[in-house]
């Protein structure tokens, strides 16, 4: 029987153990501000194997804001929550693909991350806020996404609408969704990754 985690996992020790398979050298141990020792990654070692291919301030192309630093690092810390099915509130619970959840986003999200990764087709994360449109964001991921479910989408107005290059089955298609976005919710930001 599988242990249960009642944490999510902690992003910067995650993130230090991928360095650490690329590039065991850059890696070292330090003592925590709780005096047990843990690892961490010297930087300056990891700038001279990259031979001048980092980017330091300067510029370059990415999507920044007031408080960004502090956002990345709150996205890493684990948290003690977990995730708990209101049979009664869904709709066809026992044949349903579909998972409807309600909380933080961040917090849902980390909760996600592992059970899920790579299976979420679409996730749909309405604002905190009343910004009078029927949700902020949608991001849909799924391979060779049908006309239907691009319009059904365009047709809910999102502030913003992101979609995988994968998710269309040719250049025509990827036009297409354009158009369609044109029609229903010209005031949509539709990016394709």
């Amino acid at each position: 029987m599988e242990k249960m985690k009642f944490e999510t996992v902690d992003g910067t020790v995650r993130n230090v153990d991928k360095i650490a398979e690329m590039f065991p050298q850059v890696v070292t141990e330090v003592l925590g501000e709780d005096g047990k020792l843990k690892r961490a990654v010297k930087l300056y070692v990891l700038k001279e194997l990259l031979s001048g291919d980092y980017v330091e301030g300067g510029e370059c192309y990415e999507f920044t804001w007031p408080g960004k630093r502090a956002a990345i690092a709150e996205a890493a810390k684990p948290i003690r929550k977990t995730l708990r099915p209101c049979k009664e509130e869904s709709k066809n619970w026992d044949t349903t693909e579909n998972l409807y959840i309600e909380g933080d986003n961040l917090e849902v999200l980390k909760l996600l991350q592992e059970s899920y990764l790579g299976k979420v087709k679409m996730i749909y994360i309405d604002p905190p806020y009343n910004t009078g449109n029927d949700g902020d964001l949608i991001a849909c991921f799924d391979a060779n996404i049908p006309e239907s479910a691009i319009r059904t989408i365009a047709k809910r107005q999102p502030l913003r609408a992101v979609f995988r290059d994968s998710s269309f089955a040719s250049a025509p298609q990827k036009i297409n969704v354009e158009e369609i976005f044109k029609l229903f919710s010209p005031t949509t930001t539709v990016k394709v990754i």
